[in-house]
């Protein structure tokens, strides 16, 4: 990955409106959960390396190998090669409709000429009015929701999804840290998989996915959330 796509103001921002909705370091133990800003400049970059970071590999990430057997090797890091429709697509939502303009055989609308936004400009556009604000209430303190609301309902649409995908997906996004652990997910589980009796007979040994953890985290994250507490 090449020069950042975003400032370092708005990476900045980008962490502080990730960490009030979902704490980005562990409540026990400190370590880093999830890096949001990783995640979305290796989205916003994808395309300034070949095969472009978009689908990871598989089947293999060598997280958990058979007993006795080496590590296999990580296939999730090494991104598949796109078709055409699909790196159109993913160009035209990342970059916006002005990374089509060199494309062969492609005529796009007016209105999606017009009216589309990659993410790169919502992101972009979106933290930089959220700092513009920060920085006008110096040296007060601003709440996190008015900066999020500051952002612009394009920046929100898309927000909430890329936060969850930033902390739950694959490491290999550059990511999730230990953000399945926190959660008690296993992750993927190829090549060791389950034994018949962890399927058939799931209520027999420990659930490697326990809901009440979960609802235990998720009822704290609103409860967080609802605090509305500001930024130090």
């Amino acid at each position: 990955m090449g020069a950042a796509v975003l400032s370092p103001r708005q990476q900045q921002m980008l962490a502080k409106l990730a960490d009030f909705i979902l704490p980005t370091r562990s409540p026990k133990t400190g370590k880093q959960i999830y890096d949001i800003v990783g995640f979305v400049e290796t989205l916003l970059s994808a395309f300034e390396q070949d095969p472009p970071a978009i689908y990871a590999g598989g089947p293999f990430s060598g997280r958990h190998p058979l007993p006795g057997d080496p590590a296999p090797a990580n296939n999730f890091a090494q991104f598949l090669p796109l078709t055409r429709y699909q790196r159109l697509v993913w160009q035209l939502r990342v970059n916006g409709p002005e990374a089509l303009d060199q494309e062969p055989f492609i005529v796009l609308s007016d209105d999606l000429k017009n009216n589309y936004t990659g993410l790169t400009d919502v992101i972009s556009q979106g933290l930089t009015s959220a700092v513009a604000l920060e920085d006008d209430m110096a040296p007060r303190p601003v709440m996190a929701d008015v900066l999020l609301s500051a952002t612009g309902p394009d920046f929100e649409a898309i927000f909430f999804s890329l936060l969850a995908q930033a902390a739950f997906s694959a490491p290999e996004y550059k990511g999730n840290v230990t953000a399945w652990q926190e959660i008690f997910y296993p992750g993927d589980s190829l090549p060791t998989g389950y034994k018949d009796a962890d399927v058939t007979q799931p209520d027999q040994g420990p659930d490697p996915f326990p809901i009440p953890a979960l609802g235990t985290i998720f009822f704290d994250l609103a409860a967080t959330f609802m605090g509305g507490r500001k930024f130090k």
